[in-house]
């Protein structure tokens, strides 16, 4: 599943839609399927998504979700992640951790905030 040859988004871009292309920190993501659903607070372990703190019960239905179901991902915002009470790092520690995690790999520069501000643009390649 893994394509390209690295990151296409930096863990500074937190409410941006990037299509999946396999490579995902191990943070907190809304991702959204081939089929056009959105699945919120979910979290990458091995080949598939998890629920984490936040995630609407019931969501997964008993389901599997697997990263070949992915076509978009999503860092969820600092602010989504502090309104449900998670234990997860945020701001300057959770960009910090997840360069650290991943240091000797591609990962893009972070673009100018003009060029993502209204947070609905989907940027692949980014």
């Amino acid at each position: 599943m893994i394509a390209g040859t690295g990151f296409n988004h930096h863990p500074a871009q937190q409410g941006i839609w990037f299509e999946y292309n396999g490579w995902r920190f191990k943070d907190v993501y809304h991702i959204k399927l081939y089929s056009g659903e959105v699945l919120k607070f979910m979290y990458p372990n091995g080949n598939g998504w998890h629920p984490d703190m936040g995630a609407p019960k019931g969501q997964l239905a008993g389901r599997d979700i697997k990263d070949n179901d992915v076509m978009e991902v999503m860092l969820v915002p600092d602010a989504e992640i502090e309104a449900v009470g998670s234990f997860r790092f945020t701001g300057a520690h959770r960009v910090k951790y997840n360069i650290d995690l991943f240091d000797d790999c591609d990962m893009p520069p972070v673009p100018p905030a003009e060029a993502y501000s209204d947070k609905t643009t989907t940027l692949a390649g980014a």
